[in-house]
């Protein structure tokens, strides 16, 4: 929280000092929020055991996530707004919101109980970290379906002031769509929390992928800037996205289960700590494609676009992340795990 606050911090410095202010809180910032996001995420494992729960924890996190989404949207320019200067206003902007993640964090540390922990004594080398890895065969595959699908949205993410911006030329759409999309996906939580429970977790993922890639191939047809033809397309990619995001959270506590059972360890902070690594991998494949199919397109800032260059920005926030979502379709079909194995591993488990 204290290194968010200072991300917001205008020093009175210049050139290669300012340069290094901010490469040097930002890297102990991302630093600090692996150390916390690892054994935050992880919680899920060790709550409960309960498929039909962890899908409602699933949905919880979700929730207050798009929530947290939605208010830091909303409530940063007005808190700027009614600061004396632009820079204090921002410096504002950065020490309430980490002030409310620190009371966020300090909640979750002083109400939530771990029922299933792991053997905190177990210390493992780089060799056992890699074996436990690649031995999980369910996790690695989930990592594969989760890598593809963060490529996909944060690829269209990027894209998407491109398109408005070029594209349609109404950049003052944007927060319109997507708010369209975010309040979509949070309404279709629950929904998706109801399907993993009646389809199994499985299925709805592959189907809330389906509907992502099936949102995103729509953007490539939006030539015009009328709310009619963009709202249909926000409001698919907003209950495919729902699920995505349910989905993921919501299998991968399982294969925690399936390494102790098949490895024997269970690798909680092992396999969270993978998991986070393919977030940071996704986020930098999708700007190096973005950055190359940018200069390849023709593309040049602030400018009238060619039509080679407005046909690149439309690939790449419809067909190209598409065609990610659908290898992550293919990758999640080789996903073993089924409700039904996994009551027998905790079953084996429990003798």
């Amino acid at each position: 929280a204290f290194l968010f606050a200072l991300c917001w911090v205008v020093p009175d410095l210049a050139g290669a000092a300012l340069y290094t202010y901010y490469a040097v809180v930002l890297l102990l910032m991302w630093i600090a929020y692996s150390t916390c996001n690892v054994p935050y995420n992880a919680l899920v494992s060790v709550m409960t055991l309960d498929a039909t729960e962890r899908s409602r924890l699933s949905g919880y996190y979700n929730v207050f996530t798009f929530i947290g989404i939605l208010l830091s949207a909303t409530l940063a320019k007005p808190i700027v707004a009614a600061s004396p200067t632009e820079r204090i206003g921002w410096q504002s902007v950065g020490m309430v919101f980490g002030a409310v993640t620190l009371v966020a964090l300090l909640m979750t540390v002083a109400t939530v109980k771990e029922r299933f922990a792991a053997d905190q004594s177990a210390n493992y080398k780089a060799r056992d970290i890699v074996r436990l890895l690649w031995g999980n065969r369910p996790f690695m595959v989930l990592s594969a379906v989760a890598l593809c699908a963060l490529i996909a949205f944060t690829l269209m993410g990027i894209m998407l002031t491109y398109l408005f911006k070029y594209g349609l030329k109404s950049e003052a759409l944007l927060p319109v769509a997507l708010g369209a999309l975010l309040g979509t996906s949070m309404v279709f939580v629950p929904i998706w929390v109801m399907a993993n429970n009646r389809i199994g977790k499985k299925a709805s993922y592959m189907l809330s992928l389906g509907f992502y890639a099936l949102g995103l191939g729509s953007v490539y047809f939006i030539h015009t800037a009328d709310l009619w033809v963009i709202l249909p397309v926000c409001v698919v990619l907003g209950i495919g996205g729902s699920g995505v995001q349910v989905g993921v959270w919501a299998l991968l506590p399982d294969t925690v289960e399936y390494a102790h059972w098949k490895l024997g360890a269970r690798t909680e902070g092992v396999q969270y700590g993978f998991y986070g690594f393919v977030v940071k991998l996704g986020a930098s494949v999708s700007a190096l494609i973005a950055g190359a199919g940018l200069a390849l397109s023709g593309y040049v800032a602030n400018a009238e676009q060619s039509e080679t260059a407005l046909m690149g920005l439309r690939l790449l926030g419809s067909f190209v992340p598409a065609a990610f979502m659908l290898t992550a379709m293919l990758a999640l079909s080789f996903y073993p795990i089924t409700e039904m194995m996994h009551k027998g591993i905790l079953s084996e488990l429990n003798r």
